[in-house]
């Protein structure tokens, strides 16, 4: 038998590793080919049909169900199952074995013990036992004492937010709300979801009662499970935005907005209620720990000529040795990158601003701090999965890049030589999350900016030593005008647009659509020509981030023309030609009513760059395209973006294919400038 366990395995998964299965030379083999066959690998406990249930439940169910509560119709849809081996990636050390069926996958990635010897340990039934507590404990005293970059993130001056709730070891009272106190040593933060449930908050009604005390009876679950998470690591005071903040009161819920970033990057740790859809629904969950905990398997195969390494390497084998097999959800990314409470927008900033952060999902307790990403099952470190599958947040990422840029400053003093490489990681990254955070949920649309003041600050302001201009880079504010939203995945005449103003028509916040903003560009000699410059900008702003108005004045030449829209897309008509530029065209911020396509209508394009490459075969100007608003007679709002450009292949006329694109610029050279407001 070429597979050996210690727990049961099907005969199916016995022969997983056949070296007469691999000599058939597929690519894709059968495993349970039945309902009746899987089932009854399920009955017995299979170890490696047990994980790819709990795989094939999370997908189905969002959540794992117990296989017997599924009757016979709906079962049939888990079968029959095929299967696919994949060696290790070039950036990776795992192996995958894929699980298929007609409308499912479940990917298991096995990596080899001698990586990692000591790779993992085993879990209890429950997020909040005490094993799994301690397990947290530990690793916050490993970051205490051995993680010089994690203590350079907590500013040294002690900082203390305006109301605390204090644990109160009392009979009659188990919290009380305090205010401005001084010298504490350690808080704690909790992030959360609000949800539907409305929990006792802090009012003027209800004040005098919560500075008195309350019992632990009063508070939501979740609250109550962080209450006792923060008591377990011998902690006294708790941070909770809704317990901590005048919810009545406009003027202290801006201060206290305004100071979300000192908040959360001074607390000792955040606790992230990951899983969690409301305040109800609590910290600590019952597990099945099969879902976490890795299989040994011991891969010994019989024949001697499998050990060939080239037929292995032709038939996808996987080398004699000890392996660990892991569910392929037990990372960041099913867990907590799509968990409810990281669909918020608040909480991207929470999650970037603290040093460390606690996560209880439904299944694991995760460990996050800029040293150390790990969890029960894997103590010293996430194993790396099978290479891109297991893709680390933008977030996370951004994070760890403005801290290695920070550390790398304070240990030499000054600018490195990896500086430049850094600052521009930095920007991209930071490009990369504002796409991200233009798509997450807000129970209040207006705080699009104040959910992301305290991160902009930090990156923006700090880092990159720029300023946010009503969402945009004013360093690169011409090439950051040309976002692109998805349109195109919204109906025909569907709104995405806030209910109220919250940001001017050239910024990505004017919608509630995920937006992306252009890169870098990086070409070649020829490079990238400015065709439009920036004036002067006006745009104030509330104490908590909130925009108030927005203006820009823009130096350019501008392009009259008509354009027939249909969706998000508008072909150009240039001397009553239209669509002459084939796949160009404009991408417009709004679909159109399915009445009103086709319409023509009158834009004007205003080109912002022109990138010109030195052999020819890529040349482009892009911009945005406006209208005349219908607020203020001589000014001009965003309605989209556009691209014109010449590619070549060499398989056409090079000369004829700049036709449409030479017309345009000679129409511009022929447009005086002028300084337009937007």
């Amino acid at each position: 038998m070429p597979a050996n366990s210690v727990e049961i395995l099907c005969e199916a998964c016995e022969n997983l590793f056949s070296e007469d299965r691999y000599n058939e030379a597929k690519r894709v083999y059968q495993h349970h080919p039945t309902t009746v066959a899987f089932r009854q690998a399920l009955e017995i406990s299979c170890a490696i049909c047990v994980r790819i249930w709990i795989t094939f439940s999370r997908r189905t169910y969002k959540t794992i169900k117990p296989f017997d509560t599924i009757d016979g119709d709906e079962f049939e849809c888990f079968t029959p199952i095929t299967y696919g081996m994949f060696p290790p990636a070039q950036t990776s050390s795992c192996s995958a074995i894929t699980f298929f069926t007609d409308q499912l996958q479940a990917c298991l990635f096995l990596q080899t013990k001698t990586v990692r010897p000591h790779l993992y340990t085993q879990v209890s039934n429950n997020t909040g036992s005490d094993a799994a507590l301690q397990f947290l404990i530990d690793k916050e005293d490993e970051c205490q004492k051995k993680h010089n970059i994690c203590r350079l993130s907590v500013p040294v001056s002690g900082y203390t937010p305006t109301r605390l709730i204090e644990l109160i070891d009392c009979d009659n009272v188990s919290i009380q709300l305090r205010e401005r106190l001084e010298c504490i040593e350690r808080y704690v933060a909790l992030s959360h979801c609000w949800g539907s449930s409305q929990p006792l908050t802090l009012t003027r009604a209800t004040a005098t009662e919560l500075f008195q005390g309350i019992t632990l009876d009063r508070l939501p679950k979740t609250f109550q499970d962080a209450i006792a998470v923060t008591r377990r690591f011998g902690l006294r005071y708790l941070w909770i935005d809704s317990l901590c903040i005048y919810q009545d009161d406009k003027y202290d819920w801006g201060m206290e907005a305004s100071r979300m970033k000192d908040i959360y990057r001074n607390a000792a740790f955040c606790i992230a209620a990951t899983h969690a859809a409301d305040s109800t629904a609590g910290l600590f969950h019952e597990r099945d720990n099969r879902a976490v905990c890795p299989l040994d398997i011991d891969i010994s195969w019989q024949n001697p000529r499998a050990m060939n390494g080239a037929s292995m390497q032709e038939f996808q084998m996987l080398p004699t040795g000890l392996y660990s097999v892991v569910c392929e959800h037990l990372n960041e990314i099913w867990l907590i990158d799509d968990a409810p409470l990281n669909q918020r927008a608040w909480v991207a900033q929470e999650r970037y601003l603290a040093t460390r952060v606690l996560h209880f999902t439904e299944e694991a307790v995760f460990w996050q701090c800029f040293a150390s990403w790990s969890t029960e099952a894997f103590p010293d470190g996430l194993p790396l999965f099978y290479g891109q599958l297991c893709q680390v947040r933008k977030e996370t990422r951004l994070k760890t890049l403005v801290q290695e840029y920070r550390y790398k400053k304070v240990e030499s003093g000054q600018e490195h030589e990896d500086s430049t490489r850094l600052l521009v990681n930095i920007r991209n990254y930071w490009r990369d999350f504002i796409r991200s955070y233009s798509g997450y949920k807000l129970t209040h649309e207006s705080d699009i900016f104040v959910a992301l003041q305290g991160i902009a600050q930090d990156i923006v302001t700090n880092t990159l030593e720029d300023r946010m201009v009503a969402g945009l880079s004013e360093e690169r504010l011409m090439q950051e005008l040309c976002w692109k939203s998805n349109s195109h995945e919204c109906r025909p005449g569907e709104s995405h647009r806030p209910a109220k103003w919250r940001a001017p028509s050239w910024s990505w916040a004017s919608t509630k659509l995920p937006s992306k903003i252009p890169g870098l560009s990086l070409g070649c000699a020829d490079g990238r020509y400015d065709m439009a410059t920036l004036v002067k900008w006006h745009a104030p702003a509330k104490l908590s981030g909130e925009l108030i108005e927005a203006a820009l004045w823009v130096e350019c030449r501008l392009l009259n023309l008509d354009v027939r829209q249909k969706d998000w897309y508008a072909t150009i008509f240039i001397a009553g030609v239209e669509n002459i530029f084939e796949e160009t065209g404009i991408h417009m911020d709004d679909t159109c009513p399915s009445d009103q396509a086709g319409r023509i209508r009158s834009v004007f394009l205003m080109p912002t760059s022109h990138h010109n490459y030195t052999n020819g075969a890529r040349n482009y100007i892009e911009g945005v395209a406006l209208e005349l608003s219908d607020e203020e007679e001589v000014a001009y709002k965003r309605i989209g973006c556009f691209n014109i450009s010449i590619e070549w292949d060499g398989s056409q006329d090079h000369e004829a294919s700049k036709e449409p694109f030479g017309h345009v610029m000679k129409i511009l050279g022929e447009t005086e400038p002028q300084v337009i407001k937007i």
